[in-house]
């Protein structure tokens, strides 16, 4: 405790050189409001940062006599530095008391001291929020408690001084993707629909309902401007077929390439109600640009496909449609007329890179099929879809059952006559080879435990 004109000096010892910030207040005498004076234009405290070694500072308070004050410093900062020029408006809202200010605009590292008089000590309710935040920005308070909402206080006192911070974090760019449904017909059902992205973080979720009048919002963000690529499917309701409309002429899905920050898309699903359908997508691409048409087929173990062969080009894309199958029991592959001088790679999402090939297919699947020729293997002399020049076992046909990473079929791989020990190793290379098969889908389980197991019964080795 000090009385006027009793001085008192504060030694401050063990801190790192240039940060240290300290304040000085008081506890206000009845009847009297105080001011503070260290040099600064702020007479609501004494107040000095990044203070260094063996530096001094003065504080000067002075009481007048007067009505009793409370006072509240806003300082503003922006995590871009302001970069933009942006400011935002503070508002002062209390319970009781005639304050200086009640509102007012501040910029990157600028404050402003509210003063509140005419008030009963302790009964004195303030808050200050963000009123209008530059669009881009989001704010958060600090004043001195764990919410981040406001800055808030109760009971007051007279002569106390507070501090709110506030700090604008600019948003990470975004890119809005909003999903309408609509029937042909009067369903009102709500349908799942997903999106799917190459990178960054979807919000609210990656799966949302949607139906007529029930629209989904997807809003993605943390990812290389101009390098996001998204699609939207849904789970298609028994007995419709979805067309998919995002701008493009494309109706099998809604999918954008290349999106940029601050983009906003649109995709709008249409369910007709009609027999169910699958659509298997192929798309052809060359090592050299090549652009000779190549004659791809679909096969299936069932339904009805409106044209079973296709002639694409590189860059090309042709859409089958199936028809008149029963749900989860479509078997289809997809192949080429392999052209002379390349090898072929066919890309389902699996790790066969042999054909494109899918089983149990259900109403409303939508699958692709990349096939990517390349002219720079050598080819595929015997069109077994293992190039040339990493062939080891040429003029294997694709009539039976081989490795497509060797070319090589199980008889070249593990022939009879051996050599072998005895059964037990000619079994044993049986048994490997086809697990290999069974883990790139080529072949079942059941398919491999019949094929160890006449290996085992065979003369093999003997």
């Amino acid at each position: 405790m000090i009385a006027e004109g009793e001085p008192v000096a504060f030694l401050v010892i063990d801190f790192a050189n240039g940060e240290m910030d300290c304040r000085v207040t008081e506890d206000v005498p009845p009847g009297f409001q105080p001011t503070y004076h260290d040099g600064s234009p702020s007479a609501i405290e004494c107040f000095w940062a990044g203070l260094v070694d063996t530096q001094e500072v003065d504080c000067v308070i002075t009481n007048s006599e007067g009505p009793a004050v409370a006072g509240i410093r806003v300082s503003k900062v922006f995590t871009d530095q302001g970069q933009n020029q942006a400011a935002a408006t503070v508002e002062l809202d209390c319970t009781a008391g005639e304050a200086n200010s009640t509102q007012e605009t501040l910029s990157h590292n600028s404050e402003f001291d509210f003063e509140i008089v005419n008030f009963e000590n302790a009964q004195l309710n303030c808050e200050i929020r963000e009123t209008v935040t530059p669009q881009g920005y989001t704010p958060t308070y600090d004043d001195g408690t764990l919410s981040a909402t406001k800055c808030d206080w109760t009971d007051i006192t007279h002569g106390q001084f507070l501090n709110c911070d506030i700090t604008n974090t600019k948003d990470p760019g975004k890119v809005t993707i909003t999903v309408t449904k609509t029937y042909t017909d009067t369903n009102q059902d709500l349908v799942e629909v997903q999106l799917d992205c190459n990178s960054g973080l979807i919000q609210p979720s990656q799966t949302a309902d949607v139906g007529p009048g029930v629209d989904a919002v997807f809003m993605v963000s943390v990812f290389d401007n101009g390098e996001l690529d998204c699609r939207v499917t849904e789970s298609v309701p028994a007995g419709y077929n979805p067309s998919y409309d995002d701008g493009t002429p494309s109706g099998i899905e809604c999918s954008w390439s290349g999106l940029h920050l601050g983009e906003s898309v649109s995709c709008n699903i249409l369910n007709r109600a009609g027999p169910g359908r699958a659509l298997i997508e192929v798309m052809k691409e060359f090592s050299d640009d090549n652009t000779t048409p190549v004659m791809v087929e679909l096969d299936c173990n069932s339904g009805l496909i409106d044209d079973q062969n296709a002639n694409i080009g590189h860059g090309e894309t042709v859409t089958f449609i199936v028809v008149g199958f029963p749900s989860g029991e479509l078997d289809c592959r997809v192949t080429e007329i392999l052209p002379a001088g390349y090898a072929a790679s066919f890309d389902d999402g699996t790790l066969s890179g042999v054909r494109c090939e899918w089983v149990d297919l259900e109403h409303g699947d939508l699958v692709s099929c990349l096939i990517f020729n390349d002219g720079d293997l050598g080819g595929d002399a015997d069109d077994d879809g293992t190039p040339t020049n990493s062939d080891q076992c040429p003029g294997t046909q694709d009539t039976i059952l081989f490795d497509p990473a060797t070319g090589c079929s199980f008889d070249q791989l593990c022939p009879c006559a051996g050599p072998w020990k005895n059964n037990g190793e000619y079994v044993s290379c049986i048994n490997k080879t086809a697990k290999s098969l069974e883990k790139m889908g080529l072949i079942s389980k059941s398919d491999r435990k019949a094929l160890t197991k006449d290996a085992k019964a065979s003369s093999c080795g003997k």
